[in-house]
């Protein structure tokens, strides 16, 4: 590693922590929100999946999620020990982690390129992009993962890049890369690329005969993944037979999913891919993909002409193909946006790539430093920049309603939409002082939770019921068992679209608004 970093990394990495410690999101994508409800003991995270796994003895994963266990637990322990609110703590290892992340993608690039200035220019267009920045300031949990690949990144091309075979630093790209499958399991689809580059090094004089080292890093792998992913729950949970242990770490295969094929599912990845550098689906947005997605496409071009080694020019240069392949083999939806995040470090590669050649060009040098703010800018005006301007009252509904009004009552969330919801009650329950607050799943096709809320209304365990629906649901429901109520809060307005994060791609035709509702009923 070099002795001393760059001063231009210096100064971007300053200059980006600034800008997500003053644009943070108002709001988050929804996964963000249920995760922390759930770590911090206010919702049962099993309700999201328990329907579409009937049958399944689910155990309590809010603090050991099958997917991504580690920031579950130690979010957790935080919020146990020192109080720190869950969303919070993911937020702070998460802005951590993106400071981590561009110095590592810095780093790839100018042990690749020799040009700190490309390099720099590289890094920028990848955490300028929607997917890196908006996972940076969120409550989400890719982040940590992929910093910590991004680390494993570095060492695996020096690694590839030297005559000989450096034992030592296979192992550390080997332990780093653990450590972030250990984190998040998407970033374990990284070693689709990764392996047919150390087969090509094995093949090199260097390599020749080390089969044993290749093996034994292996193991070293997969004994850490399996800790995490197999001992650690079965000991956590008390999993007793195979059965539990596969419904619990298969929680994602029976949900519903869009029936997407052929040309469907192809014209969905590609969207997915450019949305998740650029968002949106206007004219600017479309314009400024597909001159990013140009001016990728000449980078990887020129890589691949580069006299850089064979083995390293796969490792990058197959990245998004691998991805794409990933999809297609493990069934991954096509239109998943967050998974792209483990693509950035050869998105940057290839982009300081097309740097170094237009500054090196007569007469360009000037052009890629507007390129890079350009798609900064882009990002960050159409994607951050609406949501972050948000007040409180603009989405959280909730916090106009007074806090005395809440006082020992038993209160009852009934969240049909979840993306409108979780954001206004994750903050409002932080100001109310509640003898007791359950939030229930009632979205997707679920109606198991009109028997549940039933029952809890018949049984008087319930004072508040706080309400999204845009019918007369509960009204009804209150009407059938003889409950007397008063309304004791309403509030109804439209939500934009370029507020909302998503870690999914849809498109929504212009001008389209979200309804959204909010209702408290007390029960007299």
């Amino acid at each position: 590693m070099q002795r001393n970093l760059h001063p231009g990394i210096l100064i971007l990495i300053f200059f980006w922590g600034a800008m997500y410690a003053l644009f943070p999101l108002k709001i988050q994508a929804v996964e963000s929100y249920i995760y922390a409800t759930a770590i911090e003991g206010n919702y049962d995270l099993r309700s999201t999946f328990a329907e579409a796994n009937p049958g399944s003895h689910l155990p309590d994963f809010a603090r050991l999620h099958p997917n991504h266990p580690l920031l579950h637990f130690v979010v957790g322990k935080a919020f146990d020990i020192f109080k720190i609110p869950a969303l919070t703590g993911m937020k702070t290892i998460n802005f951590i982690s993106a400071l981590v992340a561009i110095v590592f993608l810095f780093l790839i690039c100018e042990m690749l390129l020799r040009d700190p200035t490309s390099a720099i220019l590289g890094t920028l267009i990848a955490a300028s992009t929607a997917v890196f920045w908006g996972l940076a300031v969120s409550g989400e949990v890719h982040m940590p993962a992929f910093a910590l690949l991004t680390v494993a990144g570095f060492f695996l091309t020096r690694f590839l890049l030297l005559d000989g075979f450096d034992t030592r630093t296979l192992q550390l790209a080997a332990l780093f890369f653990t450590l972030a499958g250990m984190v998040h399991i998407a970033a374990l689809f990284s070693a689709l690329p990764a392996l047919p580059a150390l087969w090509l090094k094995m093949r090199g004089a260097g390599g020749r005969g080390r089969w044993m080292h290749y093996t034994a890093i292996a193991l070293f792998c997969l004994l850490g993944l399996a800790l995490v992913y197999v001992l650690l729950p079965v000991l956590y949970f008390g999993i007793a037979n195979r059965k539990d242990y596969f419904d619990f770490i298969s929680i994602y295969a029976h949900l519903k999913m869009p029936d997407i094929r052929g040309n469907q599912w192809l014209s969905a990845i590609t969207g997915t891919y450019l949305q998740s550098f650029i968002a949106g689906s206007g004219a600017w947005a479309l314009t400024a993909k597909i001159t990013l997605g140009t001016w990728l496409l000449w980078g990887y071009i020129l890589f691949l002409r580069s006299a850089a080694p064979a083995a390293v020019r796969v490792l990058f240069v197959s990245a998004p193909v691998a991805y794409f392949l990933s999809h297609l083999l493990f069934s991954v939806r096509p239109d998943a946006i967050n998974g792209w995040l483990f693509v950035l470090p050869s998105a940057a590669v290839a982009a300081a790539y097309a740097f170094a050649q237009a500054r090196a060009a007569a007469g360009a040098r000037f052009f890629s430093y507007p390129m890079a703010v350009v798609t900064a800018s882009a990002v960050f005006i159409g994607t951050i920049l609406p949501n972050a301007g948000l007040n409180p009252t603009d989405y959280a509904y909730l916090s106009e309603y007074q806090p005395a009004a809440t006082q020992g009552k038993r209160a009852v969330v009934i969240a049909t939409d979840p993306v409108l919801t979780f954001p206004d009650v994750y903050d409002f329950k932080y100001r109310r002082n509640f003898a007791s607050f359950k939030i229930i799943w009632a979205c997707c096709g679920r109606t198991a939770y009109l028997a549940e809320l039933k029952d809890a209304i018949q049984k008087h365990e319930i004072d508040l019921i706080i309400a999204d629906e845009l019918n007369q649901g509960i009204p009804a429901l209150l009407y059938e068992v003889g409950r007397p109520y008063a309304t004791a809060f309403e509030k109804s307005g439209n939500v934009q679209p370029a507020w909302l994060p998503s870690s999914i791609y849809f498109t929504r035709p212009a001008g389209y608004t979200i309804a959204k509702r909010i209702v408290v009923y007390s029960l007299e």
